[in-house]
């Protein structure tokens, strides 16, 4: 049985998101399994991936470099998103 989110410490939560479509399907089905968790990411760079579709909605998303990244059909509903 895998770990839920919760129990993941943040470097797993980014080594999920930079496996590019796989990744974004695995986060994806993650933040399904318990949509009561909202995770939070600070001070990670994601620049350069593909994250079509990745559901980022309700995090707290500080200092996270998105440059580049594909984010067509993100999900960012009620996320905060900042550079500081």
């Amino acid at each position: 049985m895998s770990k839920m989110m919760r129990e993941m410490s943040q470097d797993e939560l980014v080594e999920i998101l930079r496996m590019g479509e796989p990744g974004v399907e695995r986060w994806n089905a993650l933040r399904a399994a318990d949509p009561d968790f909202n995770p939070s990411l600070t001070n990670v760079d994601l620049s350069k991936l593909d994250l079509r579709g990745i559901n980022l909605a309700h995090m707290y998303l500080s200092w996270v470099n998105f440059s580049t990244s594909d984010m067509r059909e993100a999900v960012l509903n009620d996320s905060y998103v900042s550079d500081g």
